[in-house]
């Protein structure tokens, strides 16, 4: 897999268009390219829930409750409902 906008194949996110990975220096490279990803940011950051991790990897955002290891560090009352919900 490489960046929607050059050759480089390390360290993609898929923030580009429609999802497309990229790097970050072509996703900051004018300022339509860093508003779109920053709006693709916030789309899956927001799709992930009220609790969502960012671990480095290559997916972009996920929910907390997906990681085994968050939900145990965050306790077990810890549930992945929105707050102030039953």
């Amino acid at each position: 897999m490489q960046c929607h906008y050059c050759d480089k194949t390390n360290d993609l996110r898929p923030y580009g268009p429609k999802g497309a990975m990229v790097c970050f220096s072509c996703a900051m490279e004018t300022p339509e390219r860093k508003a779109e990803m920053e709006r693709n940011f916030a789309t899956q950051l927001d799709a992930a829930g009220p609790m969502a991790l960012i671990d480095g990897t290559n997916v972009g955002p996920y929910p907390a409750e997906h990681n085994p290891d968050a939900m145990r560090l965050m306790g077990p009352n810890t549930n992945s409902t929105a707050p102030g919900a039953a």
